[in-house]
């Protein structure tokens, strides 16, 4: 088993694996907002049951937001830390700022060789649309 730290802004948030449903052969769950026209970066550090990052040197990290139908929304930016077990996952301010709905799911799948290996986590996104252009 793994968990998984989640950084946000320099507040770091550490979820044991039964807070991610997660088992060695299936993906965590963990849902987040995304706040619309500000620029959103979370950092996830994959872990082993020790606590010891598990090292992703030579492989890639890709995300996908979707609507329940599978319609492309927006692709994060993902960079691999890969020693220390980690993914910066964003989206700019413009980016953010473009979004246009509710709730929609998204898969943050790792990558080796451009071949899918795992699928880490998934879950539902909410946008947090800004009060000032609604």
């Amino acid at each position: 088993m793994a968990s998984f730290t989640l950084t946000n802004f320099g507040s770091v948030f550490t979820f044991p694996a039964c807070s991610f449903i997660f088992r060695s052969d299936m993906s965590g769950i963990y849902n987040f907002t995304i706040e619309q026209g500000i620029t959103f970066i979370k950092t996830v550090t994959w872990k082993d049951i020790d606590g010891s990052p598990i090292d992703m040197t030579g492989m890639e990290a890709k995300c996908a937001i979707r609507t329940r139908d599978g319609v492309a929304i927006a692709e994060p930016s993902c960079m691999v830390n890969g020693v220390a077990g980690e993914i910066v996952i964003g989206l700019t301010h413009i980016s953010t700022a473009e979004l246009d709905f509710g709730t929609a799911v998204y898969d943050l799948d790792i990558l080796q060789g451009g071949v899918p290996i795992k699928r880490l986590l998934r879950g539902t996104v909410t946008l947090c649309k800004d009060i000032l252009d609604v």
